[in-house]
């Protein structure tokens, strides 16, 4: 680095000396220029010392950029041509181009003060989003009857062979002689019935993507309504859509079975059996190729989950306000009457052959108190004591309760 030496300083005192020892009409004119030189030498040695300074500064500054550009230029430099392709109006830079170092540091802060990306929000799942998929009791509702005896089936296998005996007919079995659902629910409440949820099917099957949403609403739906025509099939009186029952009772099996999921076949499916039903109500018979078989296994038909839902939308939700004093007991009574049969066909469905726990005592104790307290609803209103049919509403909830206590 260059500065000011003092051989300028030599020069002005000599100057000075040859001043004194010449002419003044000389040197007037001699001394401004010399002094003019001298000033200038003296300019021009300080602009050369400090154009040094400043070029070092300057080397030492692009050093240090370079160094972190080196970090990863070729990601930047990727980077940095696509924000200039997505820029709609691109602004006007009084950078040089060929400057890379201080522009990716410019990018680099340009890319700290981002905001944060936005990311989609952990999804959240209700417990009943499962109660479909998964069973809440393993034992109770995957596995049906009773577990086989071993030492039984042991000892048989080594005697032999041998004829199976016959057993007795359950009280509750719907043989031709008896017809276990003919006190319990009126002909015009079974078609009522199957006209009210075939209606509803209109509100609940509307496009694909709510059925997916709200599939389960329509299985419900669906095993209601094949139980209704269960009862139609083992009806002993008159009753309307009889001859054609089996036939639309195999096909609504077969709907409900589907429609456990929320697939498109589920949703088809649900659509062509809807079309059919409206068919039915219009009195018309629609081609249903579903083969049909006798009703031996009535757990095949109908899930016993899906009857606790029915029950207990009856029983809590629906029965107990209609009762809450014996005015609206009294101005309810067609309504009333009508959840008391449903209540009480469903608890001589809970004892139907092969299905879950028709075998147990206890459970079997249960639906029967739950069917008399029904049939006493319906006697209540025959002798116009309606004080006994809030009895009759609580003796039903109190055998709900009761039943939960001991089998959930």
């Amino acid at each position: 680095m260059l500065l000011p030496s003092p051989h300028g300083e030599l020069l002005i005192l000599k100057l000075g000396i040859a001043v004194n020892k010449c002419d003044h009409s000389i040197l007037v004119p001699t001394a401004w220029w010399w002094g003019t030189g001298a000033f200038l030498t003296y300019a021009i040695l300080c602009y050369s010392s400090a154009r040094e300074v400043a070029t070092t500064q300057h080397d030492e500054v692009r050093q240090t950029t370079w160094s972190i550009q080196v970090q990863d230029p070729v990601a930047d430099g990727k980077q940095e041509m696509a924000n200039q392709q997505e820029s709609v109006e691109p602004q006007e830079t009084t950078e040089p181009a060929t400057d890379k170092p201080t522009r990716a540091i410019r990018f680099n802060l340009f890319q700290r003060n981002q905001s944060p990306v936005s990311r989609a929000k952990r999804p959240t799942f209700q417990p009943r989003d499962n109660e479909r998929i998964y069973f809440s009791d393993f034992y109770a509702q995957a596995l049906q009857g009773s577990p086989p005896d071993l030492a039984s089936m042991a000892a048989n296998n080594s005697r032999g062979p041998s004829t199976p005996e016959t057993n007795p007919t359950s009280s509750n079995d719907p043989t031709p002689g008896g017809k276990p659902f003919d006190e319990l629910i009126s002909a015009e409440s079974i078609e009522d019935l199957v006209k009210e949820q075939v209606n509803l099917l209109t509100t609940q099957i509307t496009t694909p993507g709510r059925f997916r949403s709200d599939y389960s609403t329509v299985h419900q739906t669906y095993v209601q309504l094949a139980a209704l025509f269960a009862v139609n099939e083992h009806y002993g009186k008159e009753v309307r859509w009889q001859e054609e029952a089996g036939k639309y009772r195999a096909m609504l099996g077969k709907t409900a079975a589907g429609t456990r999921v929320g697939t498109d076949q589920a949703y088809q499916l649900a659509v062509r059996t809807r079309d059919d039903l409206q068919q039915i109500l219009r009195g018309e018979r629609p081609q249903v190729d579903v083969p049909v078989e006798p009703l031996e296994d009535w757990s095949v038909l109908i899930y016993r989950t899906s009857l606790m839902i029915w029950l207990e939308a009856l029983a809590q939700e629906q029965l107990r306000p209609l009762v809450s004093d014996e005015q609206s007991t009294k101005a309810n009574q067609a309504e009333v009457t009508q959840q008391a049969e449903q209540i009480a066909f469903i608890a001589q469905l809970l004892m139907m052959p092969q299905m879950d726990g028709h075998n147990d005592e206890s459970y079997v104790k249960h639906a029967k108190e739950m069917k008399d307290a029904a049939l006493a609803i319906h006697a209540a209103y025959t002798r116009q004591d309606y004080g006994d049919v809030g009895v009759a509403v609580n003796r039903i909830t109190q055998s709900c309760d009761a039943c939960h206590e001991d089998f959930r």
